[in-house]
Order: structure tokens, then C-alpha cells, then sequence
């Protein structure tokens, strides 16, 4: 859409965006595959100094390590899936501790990059440019990860897709391994409204302003991060990302009304205690 109207800036519209969008409302659409935006994500997931698109690579080892120890070690077999890998920073690590690792990603750019780089190291990972919404396997899996709180950034029928799909792929017995957000992650990230220009940046390498809020939807315990970038000419994209938080009981609802049971629950995935104030949670279910 274009914010102008015979050269005038329609302010009308404009003040809409600042509105509250309905439950779910659609934005941009797979806009993680947009070359441009997917390598600025690419870029994010490989600086080690933040975790805005991947957790720092002590974190990540953390949870490889725990997780072998703990959980993958107990399996009867070695094969792992990772959905949502991005550029392979677990699926790398996974493969070197001995696991015959698979992933798929959106990113066209986040899986070139992982396949050079298991190229590179000498690592026979089976990566796949694909929507793991649409991925089918068929008891192929002992375990089955989704990190980062990728779970909670689909609504309900999204999420039972997701269970189902992970179900029907892993083998008896198997886990699905994920972490998700909890109310308090979303409170600590406030309103989140601002507004920014740019010359280039995350959202386009041409100049833009970029209008940033958050909103929160707390009957369906969801928020909202929108993003409305300008260019210009008045050509205007809405970037939409929806985060649902959870409970240990609500998630322990939506699991076993899949076919899950939980088998262990803490405050990340790298062996952290369940508090109820925590920032997230760590999740291992099983295959019932």
C-alpha cells in the first residue's frame, strides 16, 4: 500500500496503524525468505555479542550438552530433526557429538549458509529450504527440536499442524524438544513503541522509516510486535510477529490433547529449574 494521495501524506491511514490490529491479522507474508531481510537475519543469527536472532554460542553449547547428557543419550537411535534451524548452529554441534542431523529453515540464505559450513567442517547434514508446516516424515525421528520460542509464534491451528506433523515423524517413544515464552519475557519487553529512520538497515538497504509497537492480547495470552516501514515514496509494508506465552499447565494441556506427555520442564533447555517468574521454558515431551 501507498501512504500518499496526490502527493499529500495520508495521515488517515496512517494513524490506523497505530490502532490495535485484530487477533492474528496478517502482515507481510514469509517475509523471513525476503533475500534481503533473510541475510540480515543470517547476520543476526551469527554475531556472537547478542542473541536476537540465535542465543550466544555458550548458550547453544550449553544446551547441546545437556541435552545429549540428559535426554538424546537415552535414545535407542541417533536421529535428530531441527525445525527452524536456521544456519545449523545446533545441527553443527549435533552432527560433531555423533547424531545423523537433518534441518529445515525458511531462509534460503540461513541454508546455503549451513550447508557450506557442514561442507566445510566435513559434516553429512541433510538440510532442506522448506515451510516445516508443510514437512511430513513418517516415524523417522528419536527427537525432534524447535528452538528459540518458534512454537509460540503461531496461533492455535498453526501449532496443532506443527504437533501433528512432529508426531506422525517421530518414532515411538521419541521427543519434541522446544522452549517457549512465558508472560513474564513478554512483560519485560514493554510497549517496545518507537519510531526510527534509516538510510538502510534491518528492514531495507533504501532509506525508511520504520514504526515500531508492540501490543498485548492478554485473554489469549499473545503480543504483538508490528513494524510499519515507509520508504520514500510512501510505499508502506507492516511486518507482523505474534508471540503466544504459556504456563506449565497450559502447555501441558496442548501437548497431551497431541499426543504428548511432558517429561521434563525448567526454565531453558540447558537443565535451569522451572520457577514461575522465569523469562521462558524449556520443554521435553514425549511421544505417547
Amino acid at each position: 500500500m501507498n501512504l500518499l494521495r496526490d502527493q499529500r501524506l495520508d495521515l488517515q491511514l496512517l494513524e490506523e496503524f497505530s490502532q490495535k490490529p485484530a487477533l492474528y491479522a496478517p502482515g507481510e507474508s514469509h517475509f523471513w525468505d525476503d533475500p534481503y531481510i533473510s541475510q540480515q537475519m543470517l547476520e543476526a543469527h551469527l554475531n556472537p555479542a547478542h542473541d536476537a536472532a540465535s542465543r550466544k554460542p555458550e548458550t547453544i553449547d550449553c544446551t547441546v550438552k545437556w541435552l545429549v547428557d540428559e535426554f538424546l543419550a537415552t535414545l535407542p537411535g541417533r536421529q535428530v530433526m531441527d525445525l527452524g534451524c536456521g544456519p545449523g548452529l545446533y545441527t553443527v554441534r549435533l552432527a560433531k557429538a555423533g547424531y545423523q542431523v537433518s534441518g529445515i529453515d525458511l531462509s534460503e540464505s540461513s541454508i546455503r549458509y549451513a550447508q557450506s559450513m557442514a561442507k566445510k567442517e566435513g559434516l553429512h547434514i541433510a538440510y532442506k529450504h522448506a515451510d516445516y508446516l508443510k514437512w511430513r516424515a513418517h516415524e523417522q525421528f528419536d527427537a525432534v527440536q524447535l528452538i528459540y520460542f518458534d512454537f509460540g509464534t503461531f496461533g492455535p491451528p498453526f501449532r496443532r499442524i506443527i504437533l501433528e506433523n512432529i508426531q506422525r515423524a517421530l518414532k515411538p517413544g521419541g521427543l519434541f524438544i522446544f522452549d517457549i515464552a512465558t508472560e513474564q519475557h513478554i512483560r519485560n519487553l514493554g510497549s517496545g513503541e518507537e519510531w526510527h529512520a534509516a538510510t538502510g538497515g534491518f528492514w531495507s538497504p533504501d532509506p525508511y522509516l520504520c514504526l515500531s509497537r508492540n501490543f498485548c492480547y492478554d485473554d489469549k495470552q499473545v503480543m504483538l510486535s508490528q513494524h510499519v516501514v515507509i520508504d520514500s515514496s510512501g510505499e508502506t509494508k507492516v511486518y507482523r510477529i505474534w508471540e503466544h506465552w504459556f504456563t506449565s499447565q497450559s502447555i501441558k494441556e496442548e501437548l497431551y490433547e497431541n499426543g504428548f506427555e511432558i517429561v521434563w520442564i525448567g526454565n531453558d533447555l540447558c537443565g535451569n529449574p522451572y520457577q514461575t517468574q522465569g523469562n521462558g521454558m524449556g520443554v521435553i515431551a514425549r511421544k505417547m
